[in-house]
């Protein structure tokens, strides 16, 4: 399994130096929007930028394993084809899901629990972001293959990227305070984060077993 992830890392590795012109960007449009560069502004750019590149390394995984004939050899080695899945989930999403939780320890940890309503609602927005369109991809693009999954793909990236300037630029979630609605108590906040991270655990896994079903059906 050490070796899977390390084959998952060392792929990456490739596409690295493109990957970190995706925050120089996002920062480059924050700072064009007016926004000074603080940390809690840095912070807040941080979670939809994770988000993205969560999902670029999903697709970029299968398109080079697909591209170099790399699951027809990995087949032949001694580990299941389920671990294979295994190894793509937990480093496109679980690793993505950690960074998004250590932001949000830190977030809350310097704004001194000012404004943590919007900072908590904000990093389900991110998650949700994040965990369902590599959720959709993963399934399709193992079962159809990347080439016939193009416009799940192009369809995917336009929304999230559309997405990103009301994340990251917004002040609404920074802003948002108990009162009503789903922020009418704490109690009623907590519960629907509850709900809305169970939703996502529950897609998350249903996309991993579709996904493994169908990679196990293939013919290699």
């Amino acid at each position: 399994m050490k070796g899977l992830l390390l084959k998952e890392l060392y792929g990456f590795y490739a596409i690295g130096k493109s990957l970190l012109l995706i925050p120089v960007v996002i920062l480059g449009l924050f700072l064009l929007n007016g926004e000074g560069v603080t940390l809690s502004a840095l912070f807040s750019i941080l979670p939809p930028v994770v988000s993205l590149i969560s999902i670029i390394l999903a697709t970029s995984s299968v398109n080079m394993d697909s591209a170099s004939k790399w699951n027809s050899y990995a087949v032949t080695l001694p580990v299941s084809r389920r671990q294979i899945i295994q190894a793509k989930y937990l480093i496109c999403i679980g690793a993505g899901c950690l960074i998004q939780i250590l932001v949000l320890i830190l977030r809350l940890a310097f704004s001194g629990g000012e404004g943590w309503a919007g900072i908590l609602v904000e990093f389900l927005v991110t998650m949700g972001v994040q965990v369902i369109p590599v959720s959709v991809l993963f399934p399709l693009m193992i079962r159809f293959g990347p080439e016939k999954s193009r416009l799940v793909l192009a369809l995917i990236f336009g929304l999230v990227g559309a997405s990103l300037p009301l994340i990251g630029f917004n002040e609404g979630f920074t802003g948002l305070e108990l009162g009503n609605g789903l922020l009418s108590s704490p109690t009623a906040l907590a519960g629907g984060a509850a709900a809305v991270l169970a939703f996502l655990a529950v897609l998350l896994g249903l996309s991993y077993s579709l996904s493994v079903r169908f990679f196990c059906r293939q013919e290699l």
